[in-house]
């Protein structure tokens, strides 16, 4: 392609293990005419870039010999939207199992590849991809926003149009915008529609979600557990299910069901703290302090990391009688108000780690 293509001022980031498969793809994206282009072997390291920078296409592994994974990069990047939707993210992998495709579909990236990658290939993603993103950005722009009356409007604009090609990612957006205005039946509605023409894995996790938000909460419960029996990779099931049980007042059945998630994804910082802290409110520090230790360690160049968290595994380790580690996360939190001197809530925690220090 030439260096006047669609991508000629596109900047990529890849993220990969195998320097080997980094090159590969490296030469794809550059036969594209995208010149600008950063790669690196583990997660943590495309944090620290994406904190940075801005890229308009990401291509990631799914796995890694240590920490994250790329799916759990993907979820905390729409959890914290440190990507713009306007973005491309393509997971790449060598596994083509049932299983592990289900899995990624659910979080729903851009495309799914396996490896190995070929410039031809790419290329006819990439250009599918960027006329979906140009075709929905209106409706990214009133998302990103948390306009959500408005992305429901852009929505219907594009539903009424008879050849729309992307009416599934549309309702998608829509969905998530009727349940933040809490109007439940229609996200309902729009679900059931999707699962009528296609029984894909968001449709029907959203589904549940909605009916989660009404009386049948019982029968939402089951249909969840249902939906998680029959793959242990729709995590959203794993995280709606939960939520549903701590809503119950029933906390450990919550704390049991992201510990199974967490068996899936044992590196998704944002699961590790909101078990941690179910285990900390149920003064169980042996669930509580390895689950938050893990979410501190490695969320310290995430956005996701919720300073709280420090703060209750500092109790945890004092009511253990664990001094350095009390000491350490004191230290954490008072690092991290100095960074922030205008920032009361870290004040405030730093102020009370210090006292059990």
């Amino acid at each position: 392609m030439s260096s006047e293509g669609p991508f000629k001022d596109a900047k990529a980031l890849i993220v990969d293990g195998s320097s080997t498969a980094r090159h590969g793809m490296q030469l794809a994206l550059n036969h594209l005419g995208i010149r600008k282009v950063a790669s690196v072997a583990r997660v943590s390291d495309a944090k620290r870039v994406l904190a940075q920078r801005t890229f308009d296409v990401v291509l990631c592994d799914y796995l890694f010999d240590h920490g994250a994974t790329g799916r759990e990069f993907f979820e905390e990047l729409r959890h914290t939207r440190t990507l713009p939707l306007a973005s491309i993210f393509i997971m790449v992998t060598s596994e083509a199992s049932h299983s592990i495709v289900a899995g990624v579909a659910e979080i729903a990236p851009d495309d799914y590849l396996i490896k190995p990658i070929t410039a031809v290939l790419l290329e006819t993603r990439l250009l599918k991809i960027k006329e979906k993103k140009n075709a929905l950005a209106h409706l990214y722009a009133a998302f990103e926003k948390e306009d959500f009356k408005e992305t429901i409007q852009v929505g219907k604009t594009l539903l009424a149009q008879p050849h729309f090609p992307y009416k599934m990612d549309a309702s998608r957006f829509m969905a998530q915008a009727y349940l933040a205005l809490e109007q439940v039946d229609e996200a309902v509605a729009l679900y059931d529609s999707v699962l009528k023409n296609k029984a894909i894995p968001w449709a029907r996790v959203g589904f549940h979600k909605a009916m989660s938000d009404t009386a049948a909460s019982q029968t939402s419960a089951s249909a969840l557990r249902n939906l998680v029996s029959e793959n242990a990779h729709y995590l959203d099931a794993y995280d709606k299910l939960a939520r549903l049980r701590a809503k119950e007042g029933k906390f450990s059945e919550a704390l049991e069901v992201y510990e199974r998630a967490l068996k899936v994804t044992p590196n998704d910082t944002a699961r590790l703290q909101v078990a941690g802290q179910l285990a900390f409110c149920l003064g169980r520090p042996d669930r509580g302090i390895p689950l938050l230790d893990r979410a501190v360690r490695n969320g310290a160049n995430s956005q996701a990391l919720d300073r709280r968290s420090m703060l209750h595994l500092a109790i945890m380790h004092y009511d253990n009688s664990n001094a350095s580690d009390v000491s350490r996360l004191s230290d954490l939190l008072r690092d991290a108000q100095q960074r922030e001197p205008e920032n009361f809530r870290v004040s405030v925690l730093s102020r009370l780690a210090a006292v059990c220090s």
